[in-house]
C-alpha cells in the first residue's frame, strides 16, 4: 500500500470485510456463474437455455481454458489492454494525480463516502477532470454507429441486426473510458455533433439531482433513431470505485423494428495501489419483443482469462437451444459463430464532430472546459465554481416559486 496515507488506508481496511459480504451475498439474478451452472432468470427464456447458451462458448462444468481461445484474446487488443484485463492508465502523472486527489477526498469526507454515499452528490476539483463534459462523452456511443447501425438499418435478418446492433456497442465501449473525471454538465446543458456519414446526435442534461443526461440520435435519410437517457451512480469500494449506469436504451429502425437495451457497469480498480485499470462488468440483454428474440452478452471475468473478455448469444422464446454465439473482448474483437464483426486493429472508430450552429447552452462554450485545455487550471476552477452556483441559484428559485403556487 505505498504512498497511501495511514488514516485513508484505516478508514478502507475497516470496511474490506464488510463489502467482500455484501458482495458474496448480492443474487446475480440473469448471470451464468463461472461453473458453468446456470442462475434462474426472471423471464420466459428458460433455465436450461442460459445453461446452454453458456456452454456453447465456454465448455460445460469445470472446463479449462481454450488455449486458443486465450492466444485470440491476447493478440486481438487494445494498447492499453492489461493482462489482467480491462484497460490501464499509460499515463503515471494522472494516476498520481488521481491517487492523490482520491486520498483528499476521502480524508475530508470519511467513512461516509465508503459507506455508500452517491458520488455524484459530490463536488470535486476541477484538476481530476478531463476537458469535456459528460453529454460530450456520451455522444461518443456512436462511434461505430456509421459502421454497424448503418448495417443493422439496412437488414431484413432480425437475428443478424441483434448481432450487429450489440457488436456496435461493445466494440464501442473502449471509446467513452478515461481517466480523468468528466465535466459535469449543468441543468439545461446541451451537445450537438454529427458523424461522417450524416447521423445527428443531440444531448441534453435534462435533470440535476439525480443528474441524468438525454440524448436523441438519427441516422442517415432518418434510417434509424437512438434515444435513452442515463442516470448515474458512483461509489467507492475497497481500492476500487464503481459506477452504475441506469435508463433505457432504445433504437427504433425505419422499417419497423426494434430493440431496446441495457448497460452495464464500470469499476476502476486498484485506486491506491496495484495497476490501476478500467473494467466493464456485467450482463446486457438486447430484446426485440416483436421477433421474441433476446440477445444477452456477459461480461464476466472468467479465470485464465482477462476480465475485458465477454461472450453472448441470441435466444428465441421458448426455445432452449441458442441461435449463435458470440465470443469477444470489448478491447479486442467480436466473432459470432467463428465470423469476425470487430477487429480493433482494422475497424477505426470515429469521432463525433461538433454540429455547426450549436444553441448557446453547448457544452463546447463552458469557460471553465475552455481554461482547463489551456492548462490554466485555478482560473478553471474559479469558472466552475461560478457555474455551480449560479446552478444552486437556480434551483432555490425554482423551489421557491413551486412552493408560492
Amino acid at each position: 500500500m505505498a504512498n497511501v496515507d495511514d488514516d485513508v488506508r484505516n478508514l478502507m481496511d475497516a470496511e474490506m470485510e464488510e463489502e467482500e459480504e455484501e458482495e458474496v451475498e448480492q443474487p446475480k439474478i440473469g448471470w451464468i456463474k463461472g461453473t458453468g451452472n446456470a442462475v434462474k432468470k426472471v423471464g420466459g427464456w428458460g433455465f436450461k437455455a442460459l445453461s446452454k447458451g453458456y456452454n456453447a462458448v465456454w465448455g460445460g462444468k469445470g472446463a479449462s481454458v481454450d488455449p486458443e481461445l486465450l492466444a485470440k484474446v491476447m493478440a486481438t487488443r487494445h494498447t492499453a489492454a492489461t493482462k489482467s484485463g480491462g484497460i490501464g492508465c499509460p499515463d503515471q502523472t494522472i494516476v498520481s494525480d488521481q491517487r492523490s486527489l482520491v486520498g483528499e477526498v476521502l480524508k475530508q469526507m470519511g467513512k461516509n463516502i465508503l459507506n455508500g454515499r452517491d458520488l455524484m452528490y459530490v463536488t470535486f476539483p476541477v484538476r481530476c477532470s478531463m476537458p469535456l463534459t459528460v453529454l460530450q462523452l456520451v455522444a461518443r456511443q456512436s462511434s461505430f454507429g456509421p459502421k454497424f447501425l448503418a448495417a443493422a438499418a439496412a437488414t431484413s435478418d432480425p437475428v443478424e441486426r441483434l448481432k450487429l446492433v450489440s457488436t456496435y456497442y461493445v466494440a464501442g465501449l473502449h471509446c467513452t473510458t478515461g481517466f480523468r473525471k468528466p465535466m459535469n454538465p449543468i441543468l439545461g446543458e446541451t451537445y450537438q455533433a454529427q458523424m461522417s456519414d450524416g447521423t445527428q446526435i443531440f444531448l441534453e442534461q435534462t435533470s440535476h439531482h439525480p443528474p441524468i443526461s438525454s440524448w436523441y440520435v438519427t441516422g442517415p435519410s432518418n434510417s434509424y433513431e437512438f434515444f435513452g437517457w442515463v442516470a448515474y451512480s458512483a461509489k467507492f469500494g475497497y481500492n476500487k470505485f464503481k459506477v452504475d449506469h441506469r435508463g433505457p436504451r432504445v433504437l427504433k429502425f425505419a422499417d419497423g423494428g426494434e430493440i431496446t437495451f441495457n448497460n452495464p457497469r464500470d469499476q476502476y480498480v486498484n485506486l491506491f495501489w496495484g495497476e490501476i485499470r478500467h473494467e466493464t462488468l456485467g450482463t446486457m440483454r438486447f430484446e426485440d419483443k416483436a421477433n421474441k428474440l433476446e440477445c444477452v452478452v456477459q461480461f464476466q471475468p472468467m479465470k485464465g482469462l482477462p476480465s475485458d473478455v465477454c461472450n453472448g448469444y441470441v435466444l428465441r422464446e421458448g426455445e432452449e437451444e441458442p441461435i449463435c454465439s458470440m465470443v469477444g473482448s470489448w478491447l479486442g474483437f467480436v466473432d459470432w459463430d467463428d465470423k469476425r464483426y470487430w477487429d480493433i486493429k482494422k475497424d477505426k472508430p470515429e469521432t463525433p464532430i461538433d454540429a455547426p450552429n450549436p444553441l448557446p447552452s453547448d457544452s463546447r462554450f463552458r469557460r471553465d472546459a475552455i481554461l482547463l485545455a489551456q492548462s490554466k487550471n485555478s482560473e478553471a476552477q474559479t469558472a466552475k465554481t461560478e457555474l455551480e452556483e449560479a446552478q444552486r441559484r437556480d434551483r432555490r428559485l425554482r423551489k421557491q416559486y413551486a412552493e408560492e403556487q
